[in-house]
Formats: C-alpha cells, structure tokens, sequence
C-alpha cells in the first residue's frame, strides 16, 4: 500500500481537527473536494469511499495528487476548476484553505451548497485572526481572514444549518505565522489567480521526511486541542448541513 503523503507542519494542526470532526460527522459513502492541492488531505479522505472526486486547477499540483491518489479506485482527481452546475451530489464536500482565496465568498459558498446531496455536510477550512493578514496572504492570493463569527454567520447565509466552528493551532500556528511572514516578503507579482494557483505548492514537505515531521508535530497536535474555541488560534474548521 502506497504511504500516506507528508504533511507541512501547519496542515497536520488543521488535519488533526478535521479528523475528529469527520470523525463526529458519522460515515459517508461520497466526498467531492475542492481545490485538493497535492493530494495531502485527499489520499486520507478518499480511502474506503464509493466515491472521491476532486478538482484541481493546478496542473502541477494535479500531477502529484493524482499520482498519490493512482492506488485508490474509486477517487479522480481531475485538473478542472469546480464547474458551475453540479454534475452529482456527494454526501460531504471539503474544501480547505480554499475559500479566503475568492471574492464573493457568500455566493461561492452557496454554488458549491449546490452539489450536496439532501442532509449532506459542508466541510471548510480558512486561516483566521484578520489582524493578522500579512505578507503571507498577499503572496498566495488571499482575500481576507475570518473570524469564528464571521464564519458562522457565513454557512447560515449560505443557507445551510447545524453550523459548529472550531480553531486549531494555537501556540505552533502563531510561530509559524510568524516566519512565513518573515521569510516570505510581500510579492504581488502575478495576477490573484497565479498567486492562488501556487498557493498549494509553497513549503511542501519532501517524503522523506514523513516520519519525522509527523512524530515531531504529535505533542503540538495535542496541545492545541486545549484551545479550540481561542481566539488565539490561526485556522477554523467550520462544518454545516444541508436542509433536506
């Protein structure tokens, strides 16, 4: 069996989170994800479904995700953005540091609503504390951070219900703010689009260093768990249902 993809250090505090509220969201048979980067999240979601489709605009990260997803037999990875119509309906539809990266958010929300089947789940991540954008979110496209109140009035508009919110990475997050900020120089080069397109390709672990990235992130993946409702977190994980 193909190993697990690595994770950056900032996509195993989100993952963590995510994992547990899959885990209370009950079992699904279909998962439509958009923006699937280079799979990390993917080949963990799309294992044991009927079906996982996902969309990818980026050529080169749809290179590496369909590769890590290739042992898999009911997932697609296709190298399209999420069309306007819905073409099926899935029971539970991810998109994770997606959102934050599109204009009309409330609108986006409600097409993607669209493609949910009856009672299914809308599962988003985004980076929050809006005090804290910074040249980070400038260079990968970003139009904004949210707080958990935003975010929840966000779903309901939406119109979706049963929304829950929850924040993840408080105290590692802030530290690695903190350097990508620092490293990374505020660079405007390229249209919004091109900034987003490689948004999912910066700081990618190398395989090889799997093993040791995912032990050493363990105690920071337990500690954050203290402060899922802090204000002090850098990400939110928000969940709604569909009305039947």
């Amino acid at each position: 069996m193909t190993p697990l993809p690595p994770l950056a250090p900032n996509a195993w505090l989100r993952w963590d989170l995510v994992q547990r509220m899959l885990r209370r969201i009950g079992p699904v048979r279909s998962v439509l994800e958009i923006g699937v980067g280079q799979g990390g999240f993917a080949a963990r979601l799309a294992t044991g479904l009927e079906s996982y489709i996902g969309y990818a605009p980026d050529q080169d990260a749809w290179l590496i995700a369909s590769k890590r997803l290739s042992d898999i037999a009911s997932a697609r990875v296709l190298n399209a953005c999420l069309p306007e119509g819905p073409l099926f309906h899935a029971d539970l539809i991810c998109a994770f540091e997606v959102l934050e990266h599109v204009g009309d958010d409330v609108q986006v929300l409600k097409q993607w609503g669209e493609w949910l089947a009856p009672n299914g789940v809308m599962m988003i991540s985004v980076p929050s504390r809006p005090q804290s954008f910074g040249h980070w979110d400038v260079a990968v496209g970003h139009y904004r951070r949210y707080t958990a109140d935003q975010l929840e009035r966000l779903f309901y508009q939406a119109g979706l219900k049963d929304v829950e919110v929850r924040g993840y990475g408080f105290p590692l997050g802030l530290l690695l703010d903190l350097v990508r900020n620092r490293v990374l120089s505020i660079s405007a080069a390229g249209s919004c689009e091109h900034r987003t397109s490689r948004s999912g390709r910066l700081y990618q672990p190398a395989t090889a260093t799997a093993p040791l990235l995912q032990a050493t992130m363990m105690p920071f993946r337990l500690l954050q768990r203290l402060w899922s409702e802090s204000d002090l977190n850098t990400g939110l994980v928000a969940v709604g249902r569909k009305p039947t």
